[in-house]
C-alpha cells in the first residue's frame, strides 16, 4: 500500500486514527498499530508478513536471551543468532541471485563450469530498512546501549510501525521506547497539526512534483543524446530522485506525529552540503548514523591509524553501495563516494585551499551527480553511455526547454529554501489555505500509482 493512493488516504489511515484514538491504553494502541501495520505491509504481498514476524520474534527473544545471559560466550551466541536470521534473510532475498550470477561469470571466464542456482524471488518490499532497525535493539542490547523489553507487543509494533516500515527512516529502540509506553496520552492538538503540514507538503512533493518532472528525467531518456539534452534530463533526474526519497521521509514524519510518535529527520537540505562529510550527514541520515554506529565505530575500534581509517571509510561505503542495490554498479558508486570522502580528508590534513562556500557547495553537488551516472545505470556499459552524452560524443543536441526551466526551479529551491523541518510553522489561515491547495492539487493526481524509487532497496 501506498500513502499516495485512495484506499490509504480514505481507507486505513482514517480507520487507524480513529480506532487508535477511541482506544483507552497503551496496549489497546499498540495493538491497533500492529494490525494497521501488518494490513499495510501485506497489502503488497501478505507472504512477506511472515519474514517480518520472523525478524521480530528472533530479536525480541535474542534481546531477553542477551540480558539474561551468565556469560559474554552465551551473549554473543544470541547475537550471532540474530545476525544469522536477519542478514540472512537479506542475504538470500536481496544478493543470493547478484552474487551467485556473479561467481558463475568469474568461474566461466577461469575455463571452470559453474551452476550456482538464481532463485529468481522477488524481494520483499523494505527488507533491507526493518532488517536494520530489528537488528540495532539486539547490538544496542548486547552493547548495554537499551534494556531489553518485556513486551512483544511493543517490539513487534516498533519494527513493524507503518509510517516508515518501507523506507525509513530507519528508528532504533530506545528512540521509540518511551514513546510507545506512553501512548495513552491524550491527543495533542498541535502535534496533530504539524504532523498535517509534514504529510501534505510531503504528498505534494511526491505527486505534484516527483511524479509530475519523471517522464522529463525519465533515466531511458539519458541513452544516444547530445550534449546539451543530456545534462537538463540527468541532474533533473538527481532532483528527482531526492524529492521521491525525502516526500516519503516527510509523509512518515507527518503519520508519526499525527499517532502522537516522534521519528527522527531523515534529510537535512542535503544538496545546500560544502563537503561531502556534510553531505551524508544530510542525506538519509539515519541510514549513516546505523552504518557509523554498527559498522564504522566497530570496525575502528579493531584496527586503528590513518591507515585503517581511510580503509574503514571504503568498507562503509562499499555497504552504503550494496544496501541500495545488488550490482556492481552500486558496488562502485559507494567506492567512488567513499574514494571521494578520503580525498576531502587528505585535501583538508594538508591544508589545501577550498574557496568560498558557494564554490564548496557547487563542487560537492558535482560530484553527487557525477556519481549518479553509477547510480542510475543498470550496468558499467549504460554508465558509459552516460558519460559519453554527458562529454558530447553524440553531438550537441538541443535541450528541452521545459526541462531547463524545471530543474532551474527545482535548484532553486534545493540550494536555497529550508526544509520542512527548519520552517518555522505558526498555524495561520494563510498556511492552512496553502496545505489545503496542495492536498487538492495532490488529489487531482493521484488516478496513477508510482511506487517511490527507494522501495527497490
Amino acid at each position: 500500500m501506498l500513502f499516495q493512493t485512495f484506499p490509504f488516504l480514505f481507507g486505513l489511515f482514517p480507520a487507524t486514527f480513529v480506532l487508535f484514538w477511541l482506544a483507552r491504553g497503551k496496549t489497546a494502541r499498540q495493538t491497533v498499530l500492529l494490525v494497521a501495520s501488518y494490513v499495510f505491509y501485506g497489502y503488497w504481498d501478505w507472504r512477506f508478513c511472515g519474514l517480518l514476524l520472523l525478524s521480530s520474534v528472533v530479536d525480541f527473544f535474542a534481546g531477553l536471551g542477551i540480558e539474561a545471559a551468565g556469560s559474554r560466550a552465551v551473549k554473543r551466541a544470541w547475537v550471532a543468532a540474530s545476525l544469522a536470521v536477519n542478514l540472512g534473510a537479506l542475504g538470500f532475498f536481496k544478493y543470493w541471485d547478484f552474487f551467485a550470477e556473479s561467481t558463475n561469470r568469474v568461474l566461466a571466464t577461469l575455463g571452470w563450469q559453474a551452476n550456482a542456482p538464481l532463485f529468481e524471488i522477488a524481494l520483499p518490499v523494505g527488507i533491507s530498512f526493518y532488517t536494520f532497525q530489528s537488528l540495532s535493539y539486539t547490538v544496542d542490547v548486547y552493547r548495554g546501549r537499551a534494556r531489553a523489553t518485556r513486551s512483544p507487543l511493543a517490539f513487534l509494533t516498533f519494527v513493524s510501525l507503518f509510517p516508515q516500515l518501507v523506507a525509513g527512516p530507519i528508528v532504533r529502540w530506545r528512540e521509540l521506547e518511551t514513546q510507545l509506553e506512553e501512548l495513552d496520552r491524550r491527543l495533542d492538538p498541535k502535534m496533530l497539526a504539524l504532523g498535517a503540514c509534514f504529510f501534505v507538503v510531503g504528498l505534494f512533493k511526491k505527486v505534484c512534483v516527483a511524479d509530475a518532472i519523471y517522464p522529463l528525467v525519465d533515466s531511458r531518456l539519458y541513452g544516444a543524446t547530445g550534449l546539451l539534452e543530456f545534462w537538463p534530463a540527468f541532474i533533473g533526474g538527481v532532483f528527482w530522485i531526492y524529492y521521491d526519497f525525502s516526500s516519503y521521509s516527510d509523509m512518515a514524519v507527518g503519520l508519526g506525529l499525527a499517532f502522537g510518535l516522534r521519528l527522527p529527520m531523515n534529510f537535512d537540505s542535503p544538496f545546500q552540503a560544502d563537503s561531502i562529510a556534510e553531505f551524508w550527514r544530510r542525506w538519509h541520515m539515519t541510514l549513516g548514523r546505523w552504518l557509523r554506529t554498527y559498522l564504522f565505530v566497530e570496525v575502528g575500534k579493531r584496527f586503528r591509524g590513518r591507515a585503517a581509517t581511510m580503509g574503514n571509510i571504503l568498507l562503509v561505503f562499499t555497504a552504503v553501495g550494496l544496501w541500495h542495490g545488488a550490482n556492481w554498479n552500486m558496488v562502485g558508486w559507494g567506492l567512488l563516494m567513499g574514494l571521494g570522502m578520503v580525498a576531502e580528508i587528505v585535501g583538508r590534513r594538508r591544508g589545501w585551499s577550498t574557496g568560498p562556500r558557494p564554490l564548496r557547495v557547487a563542487v560537492v553537488f558535482s560530484f553527487w551527480v557525477l556519481c549518479s551516472m553509477l547510480f542510475r545505470g543498470d550496468s558499467f556499459a549504460e554508465t558509459l553511455t552516460y558519460l559519453a552524452a554527458g562529454t558530447g560524443v553524440y553531438g550537441l543536441g538541443s535541450p528541452n526547454w521545459l526541462t531547463v526551466v524545471v530543474v532551474a526551479a527545482l535548484a532553486a529551491h534545493c540550494f536555497s529554501c529550508p526544509n520542512l523541518w527548519r520552517w518555522k510553522w505558526r498555524f495561520t489561515w494563510w498556511e492552512a489555505a496553502g496545505l489545503a491547495v496542495m492536498f487538492i492539487a495532490s488529489m487531482s493526481r493521484m488516478f496513477v500509482e508510482k511506487p517511490f524509487f527507494y522501495f527497490q532497496f
